[in-house]
C-alpha cells in the first residue's frame, strides 16, 4: 500500500495515534474546529500545530507526496508569509510548503546544500476566509514518476497549478518530524486549518478520490478463487488426488498491486469443519491477481477413497486479514497396487550350491536327465 501516513487531524488522539501510520505530538496547544471532514488542526499561533516522524512515516525528500484539505482563515491580501509544513532541515536541504507574501500564492521551496535550487508558486487562486480547498503535491527528485519529466507538481482541486522539471541531489540531512503548522516565530505563521492529512512514498497525481476520507487506505483481500488440488480445479472423481495433496489459489486485493504475506488452509472430513488440519499462517508472496505457490498438506493422515473439504484465506502486506473462500471438495484416490515381484535369474558358478525354490541358471553343463529349472 502506498499511503503511510493517515490522520484525519480531528482531536490530539489522531496525532498520537493517526489512522495509519506513526504518530507524534502536538506543539504548541492547537484547537480542532470545523474543515472538510469534521475537525482538522487549527493554526494560529506561533509555534503551534503537530509533529510527525519522516523516517518511520517514509517522508522524504527524493520521492512522494503529500495532500490534505486546507480553510483559510486570512485572505490572500494578507501581508506575511506562513508555512503550513515544513520537512526535511531546510539549512543543509530540504523542503518547505509556504503560503508567500506574495497575495494570492501558494508555493513550494527546496533547499539544496543550504541554497534554494526550486520554487514553485501557483499564482492568482483567487480564495475567500472560510473556504476549504484541497492540496496535492507530488515529487521526485529524478523527474521519472510524474510524468513530462517533471520533478514537483502542484494542484489545487485536482487541477494542475504549478510544476518544474528542475531536478536536485540526494540529501541526507533530515529533521526527525515533519511539521504541520509554524516552526519559527510569528513573522511566519499564517492562519489556517488543515484537515485529512495523507502521505504516500509514490508519485500521486490524480486526486479525484478527494472527497472520500478514507481513499487510498488499505482494504482487506476478498475471499480467495480459482482453487486447487494437486493442480485440479474440479479434484473429485476421476480427477483424484494424492493422500499428501498441494493446495493452490489465487490471490485477490481490492488494492491494486498489494501483496499477500501468509496464507491460511484448513482441511476437514466435511464442509464446515477443519478437524483433519489448520495450517496457521503460512509465508506466502503473491501478487494480487496471481496463484500463490502450492502449499504441502501437513495434517493427520488422509483416508483413500474418501472425500475431504478445503478452504483459504490470505493476509495482506499490511497485517490485514482477508475474507474466506467457499469449501471445496477433494476426493483421495484408491491406494495403488502392489507391483507384481520382478523373477530374477540366479547364475550358478560351477562346483557351487544350487539356490533354493528360485529359478536360476548355471554356466556348466548338467546331465541330461536333470531338469533345467530346479525348485
Amino acid at each position: 500500500m502506498a499511503l503511510k501516513l493517515w490522520s484525519k487531524l480531528e482531536n490530539a488522539g489522531d496525532v498520537t495515534a493517526p489512522q495509519i501510520g506513526t504518530g507524534g505530538a502536538e506543539v504548541g496547544s492547537p484547537t480542532y474546529n470545523a474543515c472538510k471532514f469534521n475537525n482538522g488542526i487549527e493554526i494560529n499561533a506561533d509555534a503551534e500545530g503537530a509533529d510527525f516522524p519522516t523516517v518511520a512515516n517514509s517522508i522524504n525528500i527524493n520521492k512522494g507526496t503529500i495532500e490534505f484539505w486546507i480553510k483559510f482563515k486570512t485572505s490572500p491580501t494578507y501581508s506575511s508569509a506562513g508555512y503550513p509544513f515544513d520537512f526535511m532541515d531546510v539549512s543543509n536541504g530540504g523542503m518547505k510548503l509556504f503560503f508567500s507574501q506574495t497575495q494570492d500564492d501558494f508555493g513550494v521551496w527546496i533547499y539544496a546544500g543550504g541554497a534554494q535550487i526550486m520554487l514553485v508558486y501557483t499564482v492568482g487562486l483567487g480564495w475567500n476566509v472560510n473556504d476549504v480547498w484541497h492540496f496535492g503535491i507530488t515529487w521526485d527528485r529524478e523527474g521519472l514518476d510524474i510524468g513530462g519529466g517533471k520533478t514537483m507538481a502542484f494542484y489545487v482541486n485536482n487541477v494542475l497549478k504549478a510544476s518544474s522539471t528542475q531536478t536536485w541531489a540526494v540529501e541526507n540531512t533530515v529533521l526527525a518530524n515533519m511539521r504541520v503548522g509554524c516552526r519559527a516565530d510569528g513573522s511566519y505563521r499564517y492562519n489556517c486549518i488543515i484537515d485529512n492529512l495523507k502521505t504516500q512514498d509514490i508519485c500521486k497525481t490524480d486526486f479525484s478520490d478527494r472527497n472520500q476520507e478514507d481513499a487510498g487506505a488499505n482494504q482487506s483481500p476478498t475471499a480467495p478463487t480459482s482453487l486447487e488440488v494437486d493442480g485440479k480445479s474440479t479434484p473429485t472423481g476421476a480427477n483424484c488426488v494424492t493422500a499428501t495433496p498441494q493446495f493452490t489459489a489465487i490471490f485477490n486485493d481490492p488494492d491494486a498491486g498489494d501483496t499477500s504475506n501468509a496464507i491460511e488452509i484448513q482441511v476437514g472430513s466435511a464442509s464446515g469443519l477443519s478437524d483433519m488440519w489448520d495450517s496457521g499462517w503460512l509465508v506466502d508472496a503473491t501478487v494480487d491477481g496471481n496463484r500463490c505457490n502450492a502449499k504441502n498438506y501437513a495434517g493427520a493422515a488422509l483416508s483413500t477413497e474418501t472425500s475431504y473439504w478445503w478452504r483459504c484465506r490470505f493476509r495482506d502486506d499490511d497485517n490485514a486479514e482477508g475474507a474466506w473462500s467457499a469449501w471445496q471438495e477433494f476426493y483421495v484416490c484408491a491406494a495403488a497396487p502392489e507391483p507384481e515381484p520382478v523373477v530374477g535369474l540366479l547364475e550358478c558358478a560351477p562346483g557351487g550350491p544350487l539356490p533354493k525354490r528360485l529359478p536360476f541358471r548355471c554356466a556348466v553343463a548338467l546331465p541330461r536327465k536333470v531338469p533345467v529349472w530346479v525348485y
